[in-house]
């Protein structure tokens, strides 16, 4: 089931969610880029860092994975002997944090132009 343990008994990264850590601001975005999400966490990432097996996930995330796991994440093979190469993906980071900037804009022209509808229909009724 996806609520399996590893031998360390941590939950699985696919039964991890945002509430599991207490001050994470983890957010799940349907409409984000799938490039976007980190699929250990399945929420859009924060700090993205890409690893040897070419994929680029959370760093706190896989740095997670990696205590209890010599395989990637994503495909299952085994990663390279040694302590694992991590490079931060400050182009991925850019781009995630313009879309977050224009999401909330977004969202609060949304939520303002709903205020002043429902105002102006209560002030009409």
């Amino acid at each position: 089931g996806s609520e399996e343990e590893s031998e360390d008994g941590a939950a699985s990264p696919r039964s991890s969610s945002p509430s599991a850590d207490p001050d994470s601001e983890d957010e799940e975005d349907e409409d984000a880029p799938k490039a976007y999400i980190c699929s250990i966490t399945s929420c859009i990432m924060k700090e993205p860092v890409t690893l040897e097996d070419g994929h680029t996930y959370e760093r706190k995330a896989i740095m997670k994975w990696l205590r209890s796991n010599k395989t990637s994440p994503n495909t299952g093979a085994p990663l390279p002997r040694g302590a694992p190469r991590i490079i931060p993906n400050h182009a991925l980071r850019n781009a995630i944090e313009e879309y977050r900037m224009e999401r909330d804009k977004k969202r609060a022209a949304s939520a303002a132009s709903s205020a002043a509808s429902s105002a102006s229909s209560a002030a009409s009724a």
